[in-house]
């Protein structure tokens, strides 16, 4: 990008910065394609990013046990299961695509325009995600991903630069030129360019990046590339959605018999499946109640044990026996924490493993806030001292501390654990042995409200959890 084209684009970033309800996305889609692209724990990292947002988890689990991805792994309860049958590329952009139509349906506005486009954007993800249906499933979440992102450029000018906006389409409609060229001689700068810049900024990769380029075909009868099926996608997906939304079936049809064959579907499947897609919308009361159908709309997250606790905490272990052949042991220490956050609603969980070197215990992986950082900080001693810690592995026997305030457990209760999760108001102790030898310790904890019981079913359920794990273990 020029010198001056770079100008013209941070004044419309510091627009968006001013108002603050653009989906900058930074945060969120920075922990989530860092580990996709990550070599070294992809996976953790990846199922962090995800619980960390409710809505976020629940959608990804609901899409992930549809019938598009039925299939490959039967129920999945939990984002570290997802992860392991679908792939980390496909769930991280499937996380991708969701978290972009949760931040666009976030946008207020008051403006017909904005509301339209917005609208649009949601539409064109839809109709991408029903085309790629019956691809191969990681191909499918990136090409959802694509055709949400290539309307960015369009979505920064409606609501930052409304003036410029009418000019842009003024242009098109007098001079009969596309969005891209309106746009790069009202703005000095394409909608295209604009897109690529956000995206560089919201640090996506290259490819996606490459993807938001309009598609322009070859001439020749050679396949089209990866990148180029994903552009062919975004603007298949684009046509679409406007010929539905003005209610042309001539332009559906065209951009169908264009589209199709080159991406490698059948004409008339992608017309039966648009047409039961319009259906749809029908007696959802339209695209944004089908929207919120197909992305699933999630409430807010209620802290403290569920009421279907011992229900989820059942499906969490049998999700466990299901993989524990498949994967390796940190993989498995995981998923557990993953299952006593979503089950028991525990603010915290960590693994504390084994160190053959000093034989003391570390912190190597944790869900829940505020643990981003603080892991490496935690940890303590082998050997045997009078807490509630070293107490627990001496006995091999899981502990559940209902009230950590009791005067009997506070004389228990380690200085580093009072420094470091003193708001532990509940918290429970899972001890993993590995031939007589205590190899890690799962903790979870509750840090408001009441205290926290566990049912005796629950305790059981617990106690068979980590029995698979212990039984998985001794195989490696």
């Amino acid at each position: 990008m020029t010198p001056e084209k770079q100008k013209i684009f941070d004044t419309l970033w510091n627009r968006m910065a001013e108002r603050g309800d653009f989906p900058t996305l930074a945060h969120s889609i920075g922990h989530i394609v860092g580990a996709v692209q990550s070599q070294t724990d992809h996976m953790e990292k990846l199922v962090s990013a995800i619980i960390s947002d409710f809505s976020l988890t629940q959608k990804v689990l609901r899409l992930a046990n549809s019938a598009m991805y039925a299939p490959f792994g039967g129920e999945v309860t939990t984002v570290s299961r997802a992860v392991l049958v679908l792939g980390q590329e496909t769930v991280g952009h499937l996380a991708l695509g969701l978290r972009l139509l949760d931040s666009f349906k976030g946008i207020s506005t008051d403006r017909e325009k904005p509301k339209q486009a917005l609208a649009q954007t949601m539409l064109t993800g839809l109709v991408a995600r029903r085309l790629t249906e019956n691809t191969g499933v990681r191909d499918g979440e990136e090409a959802v991903v694509c055709a949400l992102l290539s309307r960015l450029g369009e979505l920064l000018c409606v609501f930052y630069a409304p003036e410029e906006w009418q000019k842009i389409e003024q242009k098109m409609e007098a001079e009969k030129l596309s969005a891209d060229a309106a746009a790069a001689a009202v703005l000095g700068i394409s909608l295209t360019e604009l897109g690529q810049e956000i995206a560089a900024r919201w640090g996506l990769p290259v490819k996606l990046r490459e993807a938001l380029k309009p598609f322009k075909p070859s001439g020749s009868d050679q396949p089209l590339s990866h990148i180029g099926w994903l552009q062919a996608m975004s603007a298949f997906s684009g046509e679409l959605a406007h010929a539905m939304a003005s209610k042309n079936p001539a332009l559906a049809k065209a951009a169908t018999d264009r589209f199709a064959p080159l991406v490698a579907m059948d004409i008339q499947t992608t017309r039966a499946a648009m047409h039961t897609l319009s259906e749809e919308a029908s007696t959802e009361g339209g695209w944004e109640g089908l929207a919120d159908v197909y992305f699933h709309k999630v409430g807010e997250e209620k802290s403290g044990k569920p009421a279907d606790a011992e229900k989820r905490l059942a499906a969490g272990v049998a999700e466990i026996a299901r993989s524990a052949k498949e994967c390796a042991f940190p993989v498995l220490l995981g998923m557990a924490l993953e299952v006593l956050k979503n089950s028991l609603g525990c603010v915290r969980t960590i693994a504390f493993v084994l160190d053959p070197a000093s034989g003391g215990y570390r912190a190597r992986a944790g869900f829940g806030e505020p643990l981003a950082g603080k892991l490496t900080a935690l940890s303590f001693e082998g050997g045997f001292a009078p807490d509630i810690f070293h107490l627990t592995l001496s006995s091999k026997t899981p502990i559940h501390i209902e009230n950590a305030a009791d005067i009997s457990i506070r004389s228990r209760i380690p200085p580093w654990h009072r420094h470091a999760l003193g708001d532990a108001r509940s918290l429970m102790l899972l001890p993993i042995f590995l031939k007589e030898r205590a190899v890690a310790l799962l903790y979870g904890d509750w840090t408001a409200g009441e205290t926290v019981p566990l049912a005796e079913k629950e305790g059981q359920l617990l106690r068979a959890m980590i029995s698979e794990i212990q039984a998985a273990v001794q195989l490696v």
